[in-house]
């Protein structure tokens, strides 16, 4: 279930992007014990993302964070969506969770996903409780290169 219901209610939406529907309920007793103001939207492939991204950018009423999986179902990865032309119109911060370890994502990937929040499974909720604080604590046009240097 999306926290969709009646989104003129959330200032601001989340699309989390994961095909382990096995940590759908963790993410969504997150959300809805500890994020109350943020909605949020499931996906499980970067093509259906993609689809989601565009169409709120279109429709002007873009995510405030995108948080994906590296491995996604589909021919796709997290790293194509986030590298994506939507992705960065969306101008919303972006979390890349991963089961490999998170320096090994930044040396191989480090040049592809600067502005990236890197976060590494098992996944330590309260990190990702301090993560969420600092974006929600800042100004939303803030560019996301500076605050990922500030977040990681």
């Amino acid at each position: 279930m999306n926290r969709t219901d009646s989104l003129e209610r959330y200032v601001k939406m989340t699309l989390i992007v994961e095909d382990d529907l096995s940590l759908r309920p963790l993410w969504e007793n997150f959300f809805n014990l500890q994020l109350t103001d943020i909605g949020y939207e499931w996906a499980v492939s970067c093509e259906e993302a993609l689809k989601m991204i565009q169409l709120r950018n279109k429709n002007k009423d873009p995510y405030f964070l995108i948080l994906s999986d590296i491995f996604l179902a589909g021919s796709k990865t997290g790293i194509d969506l986030m590298t994506s032309g939507a992705v960065a119109d969306s101008y919303a911060y972006k979390v890349l969770v991963s089961a490999t370890e998170r320096s090994e994502i930044i040396t191989k990937f480090g040049h592809m996903i600067s502005e990236v929040i890197v976060i590494s499974k098992p996944l330590d909720f309260k990190q990702i409780e301090i993560i969420f604080k600092k974006i929600l604590n800042i100004n939303y046009k803030t560019p996301c290169k500076e605050f990922v240097s500030e977040a990681t």
